[in-house]
């Protein structure tokens, strides 16, 4: 286990709106609405970012490396004992400028490429849950993982 700098409030805070900084930078003049959705683990994340335009259209919008990184220190800054971290964010920009974030704790995170159950593992030892807090849908793939590590285990892997 690693230990946690949890941020505070004001710091959580000052980090979306540095967010929502950059992810506006990247948006197209005419937005009306950005969406930016994020699915993470602690080695990896996907983001997608969405504007939707004054003329009620959807534009596709690249999502800036620094947002990925600043999504990260958030989810690790975010950490709670027992309770876990984040998988997936949804962060809502409207104009001139508000915001609105939703996290899942419990919502399985998806990925566009194939995710496999020892990843969850790292995850799980990185920001560990109390059984009550853990999803069934993490139990059984924490399960797998640990029954993998062990089959390698016994065969000298």
């Amino acid at each position: 286990m690693r230990n946690h700098d949890r941020l505070t409030p004001s710091q959580q805070e000052a980090l979306l709106r540095e967010i929502g900084r950059t992810l506006v930078k990247a948006a197209p003049r005419n937005w009306d609405e950005l969406t930016l959705e994020c699915d993470a683990l602690f080695d990896f994340s996907t983001t997608k970012a969405t504007a939707v335009l004054d003329d009620g259209s959807t534009e596709q919008v690249s999502t800036p490396a620094e947002v990925a990184v600043k999504l990260g220190q958030l989810r690790a800054g975010m950490y709670s004992p027992g309770k876990g971290t984040w998988y997936k964010a949804v962060y809502r920009v409207t104009r001139p400028g508000r915001f609105k974030v939703h996290y899942s704790y419990d919502e399985e995170p998806s990925f566009p490429i194939p995710t496999h159950d020892h990843d969850f593992l790292v995850d799980s030892r990185v920001y560990p849950r109390d059984n009550d807090a853990t999803p069934d849908w993490l139990r059984r793939r924490l399960a797998a993982a640990l029954e993998a590590e062990a089959i390698a285990k016994a065969n000298g892997n």
